[in-house]
């Protein structure tokens, strides 16, 4: 993978930082502030504790990984991972590897991890406006939606884990320790178990 180039992120990608920072108050708000000011029931409220659901995801550590024989090690996020290596340290954004791999600078088993890890980040970023719509439209089971986007997410990622170390989490490209992948699974397990206690409890409430 692009751990192995030690490669550091160009001042010009720093933007995406802020951009990151930007989503996150975003989804905040909605978690915050009603939508409708005469909308009031509790599924909206059950909404609103939802609302920053998946934002953990993107902040979650999601592995912590050694890079071949002690050449370096690195801490990864979902869109960003920190290593140290022999050539330095290094910040490196998700787009910088999907740089790498849409021109062919790095190939075979860790393009293929690269790409699992997109499509888990994309999955997240999926539930995550998911949630925000279930605030806009108040519509609650939109949050089992994204509790399923979520779970789909944290497996698509441990699979690309897989794929890059193998089934030991060991391999000659080094080892890795997935320290996030449970805590993803957990939120989004979270999610759908908390939804249906709130539905049967509104199915018991009388009329």
């Amino acid at each position: 993978m692009s751990s192995a180039y030690g490669l550091d992120v160009p001042a010009g990608d720093c933007p995406a930082y802020g951009i990151a920072l930007l989503f996150y108050l975003v989804i905040c708000r909605y978690a915050q502030y009603p939508q409708g000011k005469h909308f009031s029931c509790q599924s909206y409220e059950q909404i609103q504790d939802f609302a920053p659901a998946p934002v953990p995801c993107f902040f979650n550590t999601v592995n912590i990984y050694v890079i071949g024989d002690w050449l370096g090690t690195g801490v990864q996020w979902v869109l960003f991972r920190y290593q140290q290596t022999y050539l330095g340290n290094s910040l490196i954004l998700i787009t910088r590897e999907i740089t790498f791999v849409l021109s062919g600078t790095i190939n075979g088993r860790s393009a293929i991890s690269i790409t699992l890890w997109v499509i888990g980040v994309f999955l997240f970023i999926v539930a995550t406006f998911l949630v925000i719509l279930a605030n806009v439209k108040k519509d609650s089971p939109l949050i089992k939606k994204a509790s399923f986007f979520t779970i789909a997410g944290g497996i698509i990622i441990a699979v690309s884990i897989l794929v890059q170390y193998g089934f030991l989490l060991n391999s000659p490209s080094g080892f890795v320790l997935p320290v996030g992948i449970p805590i993803i699974l957990i939120i989004g397990w979270w999610m759908y178990q908390e939804t249906d206690i709130e539905k049967d409890d509104d199915n018991s409430d009388p009329e």
